[in-house]
């Protein structure tokens, strides 16, 4: 229990080091009864699991977390329990339900109690994290801001510096999310420079895949192919699998800017396979967007079904943020193909919906489409 969270801040959540560890003391645990360490034991194995790609084991692991602490009343590690619970369901594309379990683990949560050496992050700028990013899928994009930066004010209060390095890089993926690129590659470049010093190669690596993205989105397209190559495959050296989908759909989204759309469909391919092998769902909606405006240029009847695809993933998962990308890049189309009443009223349907966000720049972009399609 010791050595485990030493060795997913030196090696990565997902280095086999940590499995061989963590399945040490899980065997244990079971050979005791009822033994009090079998809570945090299975904290750590959920913390490999959930990025090591094994979304359905880690999945159980946290219902097991939950059960667990419910029934040995464990004030302390109740918590982590619906902190791992919220992070499994955001990662599989259940916004709901993370949302949920990260509000009861930040209710639950006490920062008065001693918590052991089990724990690798601080459950509560985690559940604020896990949170902020929930909301923004839900629709939700100002309060998703307003969480991320309660996080980062409680990271600066808290004395460990894995707790700030995971926090920076939770802002930098957020601000990539909202499509706000210079706050994006501030909070990245802050994470780097965290990382480098302390050796944190998993949130390294996060760092160069979001600053490549910011690059690009500021006109330096190549460059930022190249950070994002580099740091999918620092992620993979740490043994990480979990949220490759979405690193691809960000380089795809580069190399589209790039001009470079035969690589950016690849990309696409690649984020989809590992979708299926992992029933990863957090970025499904985007990936099948990105994949219709790529192929805007080639195939506008194949991009129509993917632009579809994107809305029906998207409302099937009460995601009104990816929902209104996609309105909005198919109302592109319909009004290139002369049906401008039915693109306005697709799109004014779902922008109606929102009640905050008005100054991102998805709100500012449908808004002004819409008023396009009104003249």
């Amino acid at each position: 229990m010791v050595l485990a969270p030493g060795l997913m801040e030196a090696k990565g959540y997902a280095a086999p080091e940590v499995e061989r560890v963590a399945a040490r003391a899980r065997l244990l645990c079971e050979q005791m009864v009822d033994a009090p360490q079998l809570a945090s034991v299975l904290r750590i194995l959920f913390g490999y699991y959930v990025n090591s790609g094994e979304l359905q084991t880690t999945h159980e692991i946290a219902g097991q977390m939950v059960s667990l602490t419910d029934r040995q009343n464990d004030a302390v590690f109740l918590p982590h329990a619906h902190y791992g619970r919220g992070l499994v369901s955001y990662f599989l594309g259940d916004f709901v339900s993370a949302r949920d379990h990260t509000q009861q683990a930040l209710a639950l949560y006490d920062p008065h109690r001693v918590l052991g050496l089990h724990s690798i992050e601080n459950p509560q700028v985690g559940s604020l994290g896990f949170l902020a990013w929930a909301l923004w899928f839900l629709g939700y994009p100002d309060e998703a801001i307003r969480k991320i930066e309660q996080a980062l004010a409680l990271s600066r209060e808290l004395p460990r510096a894995y707790d700030r390095t995971f926090v920076v890089a939770f802002a930098a993926w957020l601000h990539q999310i909202c499509g706000q690129s210079q706050a994006a590659q501030s909070h990245a470049e802050t994470a780097i420079v965290l990382s480098d010093e302390y050796g944190f190669p998993f949130w390294l690596s996060v760092g160069t895949i979001l600053r490549g993205w910011a690059l690009s989105e500021r006109g330096k397209s190549e460059e930022g192919i190249a950070q994002i190559l580099e740091g999918i495959a620092s992620h993979q050296a740490t043994g990480a699998k979990t949220a490759e989908s979405w690193s691809y759909a960000l380089l795809a989204e580069v190399y589209e800017r790039a001009g470079r759309l035969e690589e950016g469909l690849q990309a696409l391919t690649r984020a989809l396979e590992i979708m299926h092998s992992t029933g990863e769902g957090f970025y499904e909606a985007e990936v099948h967007r990105l994949k219709g405006e790529l192929l805007l240029k080639q195939d506008p009847s194949e991009a129509r079904i993917c632009l579809q695809r994107a809305i029906d993933v998207a409302r099937k998962q009460g995601a009104k943020s990816p929902e209104l990308r996609a309105t909005t890049s198919l109302a592109r189309l319909l009004a290139r193909e002369g049906r401008r009443d039915e693109a306005h009223s697709t799109l004014a349907e779902i922008y109606n919906w929102f009640t905050e966000g008005f100054d991102t720049p998805d709100l500012k972009d449908a808004k002004a489409l819409l008023d396009e399609l009104a003249t």
